[in-house]
């Protein structure tokens, strides 16, 4: 399965039906998706709760060596931590790149987001700030992963923190948002049937 943006899911009134792997390696491979299932709360005239689960027909493992399941970061992430932006840079790239950010504090993100109409209740715990303004660039692909890389059992393990929502993250002060999977944690048990503390995803 695939965790994506809502917005993503229902583009112009279709669905996606093909999820695509390995474009960063060039050895790209395309399986079809059975079935979405977007949150219940998001609405397309808000920016929360924009997540949805693909379930796929095939697990891509089976094609690839190099396709490793992702844990879930189920807590918040403190102020500063390191964090890492994945995406492609420059229109029509397919090369995947990371970018190093720093995580934002919520009651710091407020004083760059006050509500609006997407944003009606300002930065919730729901979402996540990141930035690197001294970076000159990173992707603004919305949907792009953003994780966490720590060490369990003398090897390094990426979670995901959850993918980008809003804002640019890099060359500017103001923080992107991302939705944040933590907050999610029993909702993509539920829709998965998966046990996420134990099995990652």
């Amino acid at each position: 399965m695939v965790v994506l943006g809502a917005h993503c899911a229902n583009k112009n009134g279709r669905q996606p039906d093909l999820a695509r792997f390995g474009s960063s390696s060039g050895n790209t491979f395309d399986i079809a998706i059975a079935n979405i299932t977007l949150h219940y709360r998001y609405k397309p005239q808000f920016d929360y709760h924009n997540m949805a689960i693909a379930i796929l027909e095939r697990n891509p493992q089976i094609y690839s060596s190099a396709i490793k399941a992702a844990c879930i970061l189920k807590a918040h992430p403190k102020t500063n931590t390191a964090v890492q932006l994945i995406g492609p840079i420059g229109d029509g790239s397919d090369r995947l790149e990371r970018a190093d950010l720093q995580a934002v504090g919520s009651e710091k993100c407020h004083e760059y987001y006050n509500p609006n109409r997407k944003l009606r209740f300002g930065v919730l715990l729901c979402c996540f700030c990141a930035r690197n303004a001294k970076l000159d660039r990173c992707t603004n692909l919305h949907s792009s992963p953003l994780q966490i890389v720590a060490r369990r059992s003398g090897k390094e393990v990426p979670y995901l923190i959850g993918h980008k929502s809003i804002g640019k993250s890099c060359d500017t002060n103001t923080p992107g948002i991302y939705t944040r999977y933590g907050s999610y944690f029993e909702w993509l048990e539920t829709v998965t049937g998966l046990n996420l503390d134990e099995k990652g995803m």
